[in-house]
């Protein structure tokens, strides 16, 4: 198999992960009283604030794969490495998406009585 093709296998499935991650968290939110979401982000504001601090030193990968798209990358390295680059700093940045979102889950799931 061509590492290309396994590199768009990955990212589909991640973008599909990250897409599931959020409908749920959207339902939770949806269904959650407003008193009741605003105390568990006072409570645990400091794992969320780890989070996005996390989010925050990733998201120059982002940056990264978004800056290859120039054209003049693509006649100076060649298109299938700068391809190669895009999809690395890519899986690395959604692995970081899908680390965020697991920890707003996380901090959203309280336990019921």
């Amino acid at each position: 198999m061509d590492i290309f093709y396994v590199f768009n296998l990955i990212d589909f499935s991640l973008r599909l992960f990250i897409v599931g991650l959020i409908f749920v968290i959207y339902q939770k939110l949806r269904k959650m009283d407003t008193d009741l979401l605003r105390s568990i982000t006072y409570l645990k504001f400091d794992q969320m604030k780890s989070a996005f601090n996390y989010i925050l030193l990733l998201s120059p990968f982002f940056l990264i794969a978004s800056f290859l798209e120039y054209p003049e990358f693509d006649s100076i390295y060649g298109d299938e490495v700068v391809h190669l680059i895009q999809d690395l700093m890519l899986f690395i940045f959604q692995t970081g998406v899908i680390y965020f979102l697991t920890i707003v889950y996380k901090v959203l799931n309280f336990p019921e009585k």
